[in-house]
């Protein structure tokens, strides 16, 4: 976010003037004279990455009614603008401000401005009245993360049911979820929360997270030559569960299998060759949302001791 604020300009010898900065005025109007709120922060952000640092510098609070103007860099992108007080709450506005050349920007916050999180309710829908699954865990990220962190409910979702969570402002969410069978559900940038929005997700068979897949391709070419694999295992490194592919006849060096393994978790891999030799490549994979694609050649020097 720093790139978005001008501190400085430097003009070279010989060269023209670039773009000029944009003025940003912004102004506390959120309660009145008797019930007044006195603002600590400003933050920018462009549209979906995080909250930049205080744009006020040494300045530590804006009274009510009075203003703060800040120099916005030419061609910074379209912004959002975050304030908030000394207890944490805040005021937004999303897709406020951007910087061609030289224009003045004045926004007026008010009690109107107040960040409100979004109701979310999330329905099981997974199954149908005869054959049903409940819902063991649930999560929220926001969109475009890695890490889902942990189960956001501390009971089952029975078929047919709903639990309501509280998502917060100026954020699009992924949503995924584990039935009692261990099959994950994903719904991705599945909702955007706008103050005070009621939000609804349903999640259905057709929510199925798609399986993540290894790659495998024979490159072994030992001391004896060329060897076939007969199995590719993968193993998930936290519990040891595995699953096996078989291949009759075996698979030839030079050819590509396509193993899929579910689960978020980290995963070890391991072919086997004809001579009953072993390559194992320990915690090579991660299946996070699904979908994720894994190549690795197996070669000889990769056999276990």
């Amino acid at each position: 976010m720093k790139a978005l604020l001008l501190l400085a300009l430097a003009v070279l010898s010989g060269c023209s003037l670039g773009p000029d900065p944009c003025l940003w005025i912004v102004t506390n109007n959120i309660g009145d004279l008797s019930a007044s709120t006195t603002l600590t922060s400003l933050q920018l952000r462009a549209e979906g990455e995080a909250w930049g640092e205080t744009v006020m510098g040494e300045v530590e609070t804006i009274p009510f009614g009075e203003s703060f103007s800040f120099l916005l860099g030419p061609g910074a992108p379209v912004v959002d603008l975050r304030a908030s007080n000394e207890e944490g709450t805040t005021w937004s506005r999303f897709a406020e401000n951007s910087c061609t050349d030289g224009t003045r920007h004045e926004t007026i916050l008010t009690a109107d401005d107040l960040d409100v999180p979004c109701p979310w309710t999330i329905t099981n829908d997974i199954g149908d009245s005869f054959v049903n699954y409940a819902l063991l865990d649930v999560w929220v990220r926001i969109a475009g993360t890695a890490d889902w962190g942990p189960t956001l409910i501390d009971a089952p979702i029975p078929f047919g049911e709903s639990v309501e969570l509280l998502a917060d402002v100026g954020w699009t969410y992924d949503l995924s979820a584990m039935d009692q069978d261990g099959v994950y559900y994903l719904r991705l940038d599945d909702q955007t929360c706008n103050s005070g929005l009621e939000l609804e997700s349903t999640l259905t068979l057709s929510h199925e997270a798609p399986p993540c897949i290894w790659e495998a391709t024979n490159d072994i070419d030992g001391d004896v030559g060329a060897l076939g694999i007969i199995a590719l295992e993968v193993i998930r490194s936290d519990t040891g569960e595995s699953f096996v592919t078989e291949f009759q006849p075996p698979l030839v060096r030079g050819e590509m299998a396509a193993v899929p393994f579910v689960a978020r978790a980290l995963w070890t891999l391991r072919a086997y060759d004809e001579l009953g030799q072993s390559y194992t490549y320990p915690d090579s994979a991660l299946c996070l949302d699904g979908g994720e694609l894994y190549a690795l050649d197996v070669i000889w020097a990769d056999r276990d001791q």
